[in-house]
């Protein structure tokens, strides 16, 4: 069931994150379709760009261990 995931990318996209709703969306098509789509090959390389993108532009909290390791 897709729905609560496009719920998700649309909050995401309402919230100044369309990368990150793109994201999801690309993965739920590439999830439904079978790889002989015509479009699949195009969704595939654009989900590799959004990963790219992500990895980049995304802060990630550091996450902390015991005894102020890092």
């Amino acid at each position: 069931e897709d729905t609560p995931r496009f719920v998700y990318a649309d909050w995401l996209e309402e919230n100044n994150e369309p990368e990150h709703a793109e994201f999801i969306r690309v993965g739920c098509r590439l999830e439904a379709e079978s790889p002989d789509h015509p479009d699949y090959v195009e969704w595939l390389l654009r989900q590799e760009e959004l990963t790219c993108w992500l990895a980049t532009h995304t802060e990630v909290e550091k996450l902390k261990f015991a005894a102020g390791l890092s």
